[in-house]
């Protein structure tokens, strides 16, 4: 990989540039999930849940590993060919 490539890679990934309003909405979000531990299971407090889970992941900053290999990882068994 050239060195333009990871410089331009380590520049688009997300950091730890939260300031103290975006910790709190955080811990918030993960109150807001604590309270579902003793709520039944809806399609509408699943959905709540989604949104929260949702939230929750994208606002963690992940490492972005660039993989060259010709084939794609999965988590299941790849019945007939599907994507």
């Amino acid at each position: 990989m050239s060195p333009e490539v990871l410089k331009d890679l380590r520049d688009k990934a997300k950091k730890f540039d939260w300031n103290d309003q975006n910790i709190a909405a955080f811990r918030e979000k993960i109150n807001d999930f604590k309270s579902f531990r003793e709520k039944p299971i809806t399609a509408e407090n699943f959905s709540c849940i989604c949104d929260i889970c949702f939230y929750l992941i994208d606002n963690i900053p992940t490492p972005t590993i660039r993989i060259d290999v010709p084939f794609i990882l999965r988590s299941r068994p790849n019945y007939d060919k599907s994507l």
